[in-house]
């Protein structure tokens, strides 16, 4: 990596704590926006000298900003100003149910929606210039794939890590989703937990989670525990129902991107179907996929020597 030391599992914690805690507090601008339906949400952004550019970024299910601060920080040294939208129904943004660890959206192009009024009201005036990345970790990338179709001239090339293009429990037919939404609907079910989901409960599972390195799980889990913004932790039928959906049409319209888009894929991924991704690649105009076989769904947060190449990978794309 060219002038950017990468953090071991021994670095980690102190550089959290120490040098990108003071990056953070120099350089990371938090804000508000309100959606087109008054729902708030909650923003970051940092401005990197003469930068190159700069990278939106869209994260995953039951995820929020503090998840993210190696990976932006990293980003922000590589030369480019980063826009991170906590999206709605996570961290500081609005949009809970009444469970507030429970995952609750009607559809995903609520989040699409977010983030375009997200893309003009925030990062196109917030004067950044230069080339235009859009980088989306698993329902992050749904989302990412699904702006892209409809929203074309936003991103000069996109990052897809572990994209939840099509689920491991693949894709019910619509009328098997209209009817389960029908008995959420009745029986009052809809927005509550679905059958098989965690509640948060402070309990540390890391040996079962999506991550393979413990100082980077304990550094979120730790957030987790301590503000309560942070504890969304299962999904609801509502939100399966919508990642379907979701799931569906992007695949179906994916012809419509015509950016350059790179896949990072993880073998060991026990969330997302890599199939999606060869559906994908036929139907875009320009897809690489570069595979991790022995790495679980967050590479990012994989073993060192996986976490070593995907840097360098990302690195290439945006020199």
């Amino acid at each position: 990596m060219s002038n950017i030391k990468l953090l071991s599992e021994e670095d980690f914690i102190p550089a959290m704590e120490g040098e990108a805690a003071q990056w953070r507090e120099h350089y990371v601008k938090s804000g508000d926006m309100t959606a087109t339906d008054g729902t708030p949400l909650r923003y970051y952004k940092a401005k990197a000298p003469a930068a190159k550019g700069y990278i939106v970024m869209v994260h995953g299910f039951c995820e929020f900003w503090g998840k993210y601060h190696e990976v932006a920080w990293y980003f922000w040294q590589m030369g480019y100003s980063i826009f991170f939208l906590e999206q709605r129904g996570y961290g500081y943004s609005g949009g809970k149910g009444s469970e507030s660890d429970v995952v609750v959206i009607d559809s995903y192009m609520t989040y699409v929606e977010d983030l375009k009024l997200f893309m003009d009201s925030v990062v196109l005036t917030s004067d950044a210039s230069g080339r235009r990345f859009l980088f989306a970790h698993s329902m992050g990338g749904a989302v990412a794939a699904l702006f892209m179709e409809d929203h074309p001239g936003y991103f000069d090339e996109a990052i897809l890590s572990s994209p939840m293009l099509m689920m491991k429990t693949r894709i019910f037919p619509e009328p098997v989703l209209t009817g389960i939404k029908l008995y959420g609907i009745v029986s009052g079910n809809l927005t509550k937990s679905a059958p098989g989901q965690r509640r948060w409960d402070g309990v540390n599972v890391f040996e079962t989670s999506s991550t393979q390195s413990k100082p980077r799980y304990d550094y979120q889990f730790s957030m987790r525990c301590e503000d309560v913004h942070y504890q969304t932790y299962g999904a609801s039928l509502s939100w399966g129902i919508a990642s379907m959906r979701a799931n569906r049409r992007l695949l179906r319209r994916a012809g419509r991107v015509k950016v350059p888009v790179t896949i990072f894929a993880a073998g060991a991924d026990h969330l997302v179907d890599q199939e999606g991704y060869r559906i994908f690649a036929k139907k875009a105009a320009k897809v690489r996929i570069i595979e991790f076989p022995d790495s679980k769904h967050e590479i990012f947060n994989s073993t060192e020597d996986n976490r070593i190449r995907y840097y360098e990978e990302i690195e290439k794309i945006l020199i």
